[in-house]
């Protein structure tokens, strides 16, 4: 890992505004996000819906979700699991449904 993706796994990620969030999922189907903040509605890939269901009840770390999800890669390498769970941490920020709190 080099010193740039070390500074990516201590950033704490954690909703911007859960208390204005609307989120409905569906097993295996993805997950519809309605932000109250801005009035927008979003469609997730099933896996961004689990990240973000988690992110609404703490911060987490791109480390700490690798282990909260370690049986879903499973067969990865470490470094593939980090990038995918970080390119969604990304897009959902692109999106403003989260922030990352170490800015």
């Amino acid at each position: 890992m080099n010193s740039n993706e070390q500074t990516h796994v201590f950033r704490s990620w954690s909703i911007q505004h859960p208390e204005k969030m609307l989120r409905r999922s569906w097993e295996n189907e993805g997950c519809v996000v309605y932000d109250g903040v801005s009035g927008n509605t979003h469609l997730l890939s099933p896996f961004a819906g689990e990240v973000l269901g988690l992110l609404i009840s703490d911060s987490y770390t791109v480390e700490s979700l690798l282990l909260e999800f370690s049986n879903d890669f499973s067969g990865q390498d470490a470094a593939n699991a980090f990038q995918e769970i970080e390119n969604i941490l990304f897009e959902l920020r692109n999106i403003n449904l989260v922030c990352d709190t170490n800015r």
